[in-house]
């Protein structure tokens, strides 16, 4: 993340030159080793400015479409069609079985308009944007899909967030993601903000932590003026999601000392526990809570949506994660620019050494003799150019050569530029940043043949990255859906998708066993590409297809079946961005046409046999 967005010199700094992994000597003193001109070559700012649009540049489309019943032979239902009563009874499950799939298809529509509205309201493309540049730059880009009201509105709806990698810890036992017991997430704010959302007695946190005015008196003590923060008192918790217990199972729990008559066992496998430094409770769950009900105790511990059925799907977490590079035996994968950091730092270093040695070579030594006067030496140093002035004790001649020379810097070698190329060449090669992504050749590509396999190669990376994105909002969006399905009220659903389509929800989808929904059973729920579309890869794609199929078009538009043609044409004007509408052809009109002409013929031969 410093190579991205760090200070230009940052590597040059002792906290990492001379820190663990750095390069510099720890005991060294001084700056003798460091340039005077230091730079940072940004290349992973290159990454995210190029991979980055290309990966998702509009909002994602949701589509929601209907299992396709399967086809059920009567051979298979034990029925014989020469009998009058299986036919009967075959046609009858023909019927109610593409009866329910136009009812589901229905039900599809309704689910697929509320996610589309969502992802513009819930600005989707803006937190995809966050996930992509840390999965680009970190390795990891993640979100977080919760229930979320506006200020002031009256409806709640699923939200899908960008959750910073930093602000998530996993279990460290777990050497892949489906052996992850536990994961916390890390979250910042007001202090009342936290009480109103646990439901807690206003300012009852107070009295637990420290004010940012205390910590910043006591971190000042001993100093003249205190600095002391002017924001509000902020809290930092943790959002602990569990699939073993509460805590009692914990190798340190078990060790502890210290024993419990609480049964922690009513709390199941499947919890959730809010914590933060100083505060001696859960934030889920204060001491006046326990004199609850258990079963209202019971929902305190409890995931808020249970994402944790869906174990195949982001296995089981409410987060959805992004990244490129997996990881064998860990679950952190790694980022794109991690294995090239050795070659950045080796860039860098030569760089701005390079900006030192330019300097020095743009630099003009003129010798003048001392005898010379002090006039010749201060027109020389008045100069504007980059003059430095040595001084020459005695000569031997008499010429103006004599009095004032002019000292050859030794020359500049090509060579070691020639080296730090090549090791550019080998970051650019190993992030993906080849010059046909950037638009450039460095050679005049000679036929199509060789156009096309550079095309085919250089897709290869860009192509594996955008399925992997499609698939992380694909995650996303069914988790928005089982957090519908969960949580909102008719009250939530009627101004986004109507009265009509919320009885729907209410009768098809809601009242569903909420596994039907995870196991997506009825309906498969996937995003659409948000990528940047190639234009001139779809318009080459359509001038192909048309090469072929447009004789067929044609015969079949003379005819009146104009549904080809139309489609052809709209893609293409698509394509091309005109309107597509003067181009497209009236089937009825040409039916009508073709009547006419056909009626004239009949008339013309009737007409002929009488007069002959």
């Amino acid at each position: 993340m410093q190579f991205y967005d760090g200070a230009h010199d940052f590597m040059w700094q002792g906290k990492y030159s001379r820190g663990e992994g750095g390069f510099l000597d720890k005991d060294s003193a001084g700056s003798g080793l460091l340039p005077g001109f230091r730079m940072t070559v940004n290349r992973p700012f290159e990454a995210v400015a190029l991979f980055g649009p290309a990966l998702i540049h509009k909002y994602p489309v949701a589509t929601v479409t209907a299992a396709e019943p399967p086809q059920i032979s009567p051979e298979a239902l034990d029925l014989d069609l020469s009998q009058q009563q299986s036919v009967m009874a075959y046609r009858g499950y023909l019927a109610q079985t593409q009866y329910q799939h136009e009812s589901d298809k229905s039900v599809a529509s309704v689910m697929e308009h509320y996610l589309n509205w969502l992802q513009i309201e819930g600005n989707k493309k803006m937190h995809s944007r966050r996930g992509i540049t840390e999965s680009i730059v970190k390795g990891y880009g993640l979100l977080y899909t919760e229930l979320y009201q506006p200020h002031g509105s009256e409806i709640s709806y699923p939200l899908s967030r960008h959750l910073s990698v930093d602000d998530l810890t996993k279990d460290p036992d777990a050497e892949y993601e489906e052996d992850v017991q536990w994961i916390a997430i890390r979250h910042i704010e007001p202090i009342n903000i936290a009480e109103s959302k646990f439901g807690l007695k206003p300012k009852s946190l107070r009295g637990h932590i420290e004010s940012s005015q205390g910590q910043a008196k006591r971190r000042s003590r001993g100093k003249r003026s205190p600095v002391v923060k002017n924001s509000y008192d902020l809290l930092e918790y943790w959002e602990v999601y569990s699939k073993n217990g509460f805590g009692q199972r914990l190798k340190s729990t078990n060790k502890s000392k210290a024993k419990t008559p609480f049964d922690f066992s009513i709390f199941g496998d499947f919890t959730r526990i809010v914590v933060a430094r100083g505060i001696p409770f859960p934030l889920n769950m204060p001491p006046e809570s326990l004199s609850e009900p258990q079963e209202d105790l019971f929902m305190r511990s409890q995931w808020p949506i249970p994402y944790w059925t869906d174990e195949g799907l982001g296995n089981g977490w409410p987060i959805s994660d992004l990244f490129f590079y997996d990881k064998p035996r860990s679950v952190w994968p790694i980022s794109m620019v991690k294995p090239a950091i050795g070659e950045l730092r080796f860039v860098n270093w030569c760089m701005s050494f390079l900006a030192d040695k330019v300097a020095a070579s743009s630099t003009t030594y003129v010798g003048v003799l001392k005898q010379a006067g002090a006039e010749i030496q201060n027109q020389v140093k008045g100069s504007s150019a980059p003059f430095k002035v040595v001084e020459i004790a005695d000569a031997f001649g008499k010429s103006i050569s004599d009095v004032i020379s002019f000292i050859q810097a030794p020359t500049f070698s090509i060579d070691i530029w020639r080296m730090v190329s090549e090791v550019m060449e080998q970051i650019d090669k190993r992030m993906g940043l080849t010059e046909l992504i950037y638009g450039l050749t460095g050679s005049q590509i000679r036929s199509a043949t060789e156009a096309d396999i550079k095309d085919q190669n250089i897709s290869i990376r860009p192509e594996d990255m955008a399925e992997k994105t499609e698939d992380w909002l694909s995650t996303s969006l069914m988790k928005e859906m089982q957090a519908a399905v969960w949580l909102l009220q008719p009250k939530d659903l009627a101004p986004v998708i109507g009265p009509a389509a919320t009885a729907v929800w209410q009768t098809k989808i809601a009242s569903r066993d909420f596994d039907s929904v995870v196991r997506d059973f009825k309906y498969r729920i996937q995003a659409g590409s948000a990528r940047k579309p190639n234009r001139m890869m779809r318009i080459k794609s359509i001038r192909e297809f048309g090469q072929a199929a447009m004789p067929a078009i044609q015969a079949f538009a003379m005819q009146g079946f104009t549904g080809p043609w139309n489609a052809y044409m709209h893609d293409l004007a698509k394509a091309i961005d005109i309107d597509a509408g003067d181009y497209l052809l009236d089937g009825e009109a040409i039916q009508q046409v073709l009547r006419e002409q056909e009626a004239n013929r009949g008339t013309q031969g009737s007409t002929g046999g009488t007069g002959s």
